[in-house]
């Protein structure tokens, strides 16, 4: 099995799962992920990179297999974006838009402009035939979020009332 190098264009990073691995999600993976939501028009470079990948990756684990009747990571939407999701295991590098690696405590979030590198591979596991995209870097482009890992839109607790305070009603 043969490993098959990409490298994306930038795009949005969304349900990113770069600094730890995604485990609270509704569906976690144990991985370090992050998905793209891609435009066929707007990001076709990088779409057409990884379907070359994902191509080639299958074509030298099966030979003339046809690539559609596989599981991979590319999903056209009904809005017709195509969402692709990396993962890895292991924490991928990370680094800022020159190539120097980013402070680790740095959080990548959703909504940040980013480039992914890493392989595809083929896999036969349990009768499931597929390619998947692994994530090795992320190169941040540009810092859209406010994100700081804790996936709270508001920033941080507010006064009132406490769920762990509250008492169900007494009725007579």
């Amino acid at each position: 099995m043969s490993y098959v190098k990409f490298a994306t264009e930038s795009f949005s990073a969304s349900f990113p799962s770069i600094h730890q691995p995604d485990t609270t999600s509704k569906y976690p993976s144990g991985k370090y992920e992050v998905t793209g939501f891609l435009d066929e028009a707007e990001d076709s470079k990088t779409l057409e990179t990884l379907r070359k990948a994902i191509h080639t990756a299958a074509d030298a684990q099966w030979p003339g297999v046809n690539v559609d009747a596989l599981q991979h990571p590319l999903k056209t939407q009904q809005d017709g974006t195509v969402k692709v999701r990396f993962k890895s295991k292991d924490r991928p590098a990370t680094q800022d838009a020159s190539g120097a690696a980013l402070d680790s405590e740095l959080v990548i979030g959703r909504g940040d402009l980013i480039r992914v590198a890493g392989n595809a591979k083929a896999y036969d596991m349990g009768g499931s035939k597929g390619v998947t995209l692994y994530l090795n870097t992320v190169r941040l482009i540009d810092k859209r979020s406010m994100d700081d890992g804790t996936d709270d839109p508001f920033g941080g607790p507010d006064d009132g009332f406490s769920a762990q305070d509250a008492q169900e009603p007494e009725f007579m």
